[in-house]
């Protein structure tokens, strides 16, 4: 009786794995590419979440939405990527993309999105590129485009599909950036005096035989072909590098002195908005004895170092007859990067004084401050940071970062 009652669970639980290995290639077969072939022709889609999951429906997605992401899908465009060198396939490259998608939102404190991506077997030739502050829809582009796949989004879910199969001659010329060559090799890490053709080989793009390309003075790339898909491939890459706006960093940089004497309680946080920045420098201006300094703006392009000194020349001479000088005052080295939705901040303040005795001639160097650090901070932050003395005086840094456009004005 026993062994009936064995046989029969085993029965059950085979039952089970056979129906869930069922659903699984069932899912697959929903999302898979179909570009006019049969159902049991087309081929099967491959997910390239970092975690390599099932395949899931369009429906099952909108389910999985419900654990809410704190950005919309719509907001890929603005998400800034760290610096990526990618060697590999289009399957692999979007894996990685994805993995420091996931890892640049655990790092600027944003939930992702459940991302997918869906794309038919046979994903092209080997991608090598390096992609510096790109946003996420962008990189995306990017590398479909190199593979010869367009892409389109349905929320959270991305398909990508060839430009195009068929054969027939074509003549055109693509209006491109002007420095489109140079930007495009400094992405394959070629010689600039390379030709388009040679640059896009090393970046991965596979032309066919047929094709010709040929840049011309004044921002015109004539390309003539046998595969359409090439020119089209072209004209991606050529759009998205146009559409990038440059965008640089406006860094603003405060400093308040507080004395001993001030009865203030520092705010338990790394960062504030602009009213707590406002509310604070009202308090702190009421106590006596408070200083506070606005140091010069620095205007720089993301990943570009910056340096404000306001300091003076201190002059001595060694017993040995040899003069002696070392700089003394505040010095300001900063360098932002864009991550995700604002930048990652690493700087470092310093702030000395000194008097050369005026009986030994020996220098007297002070350290009063020095403050260094790397934080990420949201549009609109501004970072805060607070060095404590042992006479209970404070010396307060507060350094607010914003981008600009090419027009110069702040980014929303």
């Amino acid at each position: 009786m026993k062994w009936r009652l064995v046989a029969v669970v085993l029965v059950i639980l085979a039952g089970i794995f056979l129906w869930l290995g069922n659903r699984g290639d069932t899912r697959i077969r929903e999302v898979a590419a179909n570009h006019g072939k049969s159902e049991t022709d087309r081929n099967d889609a491959a997910d390239i979440r970092p975690d390599n999951p099932p395949l899931r429906t369009k429906a099952s997605y909108r389910e999985e939405v419900s654990v809410l992401a704190t950005h919309s899908p719509a907001r890929l465009n603005d998400f800034i990527l760290p610096d990526l060198e990618i060697h590999g396939d289009l399957r692999s490259a979007l894996r990685q993309v994805l993995t420091v998608y996931e890892e640049t939102c655990a790092k600027t404190g944003e939930t992702p999105l459940p991302l997918k991506f869906d794309l038919p077997q046979g994903n092209g030739g080997m991608i090598n590129i390096r992609l510096s502050a790109k946003n996420f829809s962008s990189s995306v582009k990017l590398l479909a485009a190199l593979s010869g796949m367009k892409v389109s989004r349905d929320g959270v879910n991305y398909r990508l599909e060839p430009l195009a199969d068929e054969r027939r001659e074509v003549k055109t010329e693509i209006r491109v950036p002007p420095d489109l060559a140079s930007q495009l090799g400094e992405m394959a890490g070629t010689e600039t005096n390379q030709s388009l053709a040679a640059i896009l080989s090393a970046l991965g793009l596979t032309l066919d035989p047929t094709t010709r390309v040929k840049a011309s003075a004044g921002g015109i790339v004539s390309v003539e072909t046998q595969r359409p898909a090439d020119a089209a491939a072209i004209a991606a890459l050529a759009r998205e590098i146009g559409n990038e706006q440059p965008l640089q960093l406006k860094t603003i940089t405060k400093t308040i002195e507080v004395p001993a004497s001030a009865e203030w309680t520092l705010p338990d946080v790394g960062r504030l908005n602009d009213d707590q920045v406002q509310l604070m420098c009202r308090a702190l201006a009421q106590k006596l004895g408070t200083d506070l300094l606005t140091m010069p703006s620095v205007l720089a392009l993301s990943g570009q170092p910056s340096t404000i000194e306001i300091v003076r020349d201190l002059n001595w001479q060694e017993t040995s007859g040899e003069n002696k000088s070392q700089p003394v005052g505040v010095t300001l080295a900063i360098e932002g990067n864009f991550l995700g939705f604002g930048q990652e901040m690493d700087f470092h303040y310093s702030d000395t004084s000194g008097t050369v005795d005026g009986l030994t001639g020996t220098p007297d160097i002070k350290t009063n401050a020095d403050i260094a650090d790397t934080s990420f901070v949201s549009k609109g932050g501004t970072i805060f940071r607070v060095e404590n003395r042992p006479d209970g005086s404070k010396r307060i840094l507060l350094l607010k970062s914003t981008q600009i456009d090419a027009t110069g004005r702040p980014v929303p």
